[in-house]
């Protein structure tokens, strides 16, 4: 049997970063790191060298995933804000990162191993300030390196230095209440400081209901989702769901005017949420060529959406084999065909994404034992890759194929449960949520 070398590295390289940002390059040794990773430590020198080349290389690599997740553009003060928020949520859930710049700086002088190409990632940021300064678009008191210096700064100490946060707001680590309130004062921090002198501070509007939370904002910021079957009306009020979190929608369904309408809908209010990308769910080959468009127009895909069809089924006797097949194909075909086109997307998005961590949920109206059955194999296979996966298990819904509403769900009840398990925090995932109407 082949050795994996890559999946060997991979370990060393996360048994490392936990390693070093606990005790710094000098608090640990390759003895502890090897055993954490459980490999022999003559893999880590083969690999890595000393342990000084393994620092540069863990460090280099969780600074470039930042780079990836968080880029820098600027074209209103506003978008400041945007950046700084989403910096604060990359660091808040990858922490070691913080702590690793910390270590670095305590325990290294003179230039750092691979200072150049590092330093090539803050002159872009510095260049993209300095233009949007010479353009008249933000405030230009500021040099543009101190600017993008004090933005990354007011995101990132509260991860860096934890201790100071809890002494001054308490300890956010059970309360969404204070975590929230500290994105918001970053987040209005940028915008402050992006705001040329006399101008009026963009203020974040109120969020009554389900209206869209200002760009750069919300638990969903800065995550794009596949929405399969976007045109029914779950499909629609989950759209609705996500947009008011503040995600990037990718609506993906057979009913283009239908999707059109959604879009249009959702963009009405806040433009440039919704995008319309026609297919058949049930062609392989289809869903495809359309999941690696959105992939590469939308940077990645965090979130996965899919709906599980129950099909039309004729009276079993009178059926022909092809009135099965087309019933599977609108349930779990389409689910798999999904599925199997974003799982690449899905991982990169958890290794790299601000959340640190992937969903997939499944509405599983028919509550088809397939369905969950598949969902559970995605449990098991991706859970150690930070891809969550979780079936909603519900009546049938409101929807155009009923023409009842008694003893059925809304599907608002439906888009709630979705977004529930997408907010959950990183460390928590909801295998599974079964609800039904109470008569």
């Amino acid at each position: 049997m082949a050795w994996d070398i890559e999946g060997t590295k991979r370990q060393i390289r996360e048994a490392a970063l936990v390693e070093f940002a606990q005790h710094g390059r000098d608090g640990t040794t390759i003895d502890r790191i090897a055993a954490r990773a459980q490999v022999n430590r003559e893999r880590v020198y083969r690999y890595f060298g000393d342990k000084a080349e393994l620092f540069s290389v863990v460090i280099r690599e969780e600074v470039d995933r930042l780079a990836e997740a968080v880029p820098l553009s600027i074209s209103v003060p506003e978008d400041a804000g945007a950046f700084a928020g989403a910096t604060f949520d990359y660091q808040l859930a990858h922490p070691d990162l913080a702590r690793l710049v910390l270590w670095e700086g305590l325990t290294t002088s003179g230039p750092m191993v691979d200072e150049v190409a590092r330093t090539e990632i803050y002159r872009t940021k510095t260049a993209t300030m300095a233009a949007a300064q010479r353009a008249g678009l933000i405030n230009d008191t500021f040099a543009p390196a101190h600017l993008v210096f004090l933005l990354i700064s007011i995101s990132c100490y509260w991860t860096a230095a934890p201790q100071v946060a809890r002494m001054l707001t308490g300890d956010a680590s059970h309360g969404a209440a204070e975590r929230a309130a500290r994105r918001r004062a970053v987040v209005q921090a940028g915008r402050l400081l992006a705001t040329p002198p006399g101008s009026p501070v963009p203020e974040e509007p109120a969020q009554p209901g389900r209206q869209r939370v200002p760009a750069g904002t919300g638990r969903l910021a800065g995550e794009t989702a596949v929405i399969a079957g976007a045109s029914s009306v779950v499909g629609a009020a989950v759209a609705q769901g996500l947009a008011a979190e503040g995600a990037t929608l990718a609506l993906v369904d057979h009913r283009d005017g239908l999707l059109a309408d959604l879009a249009r809908g959702i963009n009405e209010s806040a433009p440039g949420t919704a995008h319309v990308y026609p297919a058949d769910v049930t062609d392989a080959v289809s869903v495809r060529a359309v999941i690696d468009r959105i992939a590469q127009k939308h940077h990645g895909i965090g979130i996965l959406i899919n709906q599980a069809g129950s099909g039309t089924w004729n009276p079993v006797l009178t059926a022909d084999l092809h009135d099965w097949h087309e019933a599977r194909d609108a349930g779990l075909g389409a689910v798999l065909n999904v599925t199997h086109a974003c799982l690449d997307h899905l991982v990169r998005a958890a290794q790299t994404g601000a959340r640190g961590v992937a969903d997939i949920v499944t509405i599983n109206p028919g509550r088809s034992a397939a369905v969950g059955a598949f969902s559970q194999v995605l449990r098991k296979d991706l859970g150690e890759r930070h891809v969550r996966a979780g079936v909603i298990e519900c009546g049938s819904p409101v929807s155009e194929l009923v023409t009842t509403e008694e003893g059925l769900l809304d599907p608002q009840d439906v888009a709630d449960a979705v977004v529930y398990m997408l907010t959950r925090p990183r460390h928590v995932t909801v295998n599974e949520l079964s609800i039904r109407p109470t008569d």
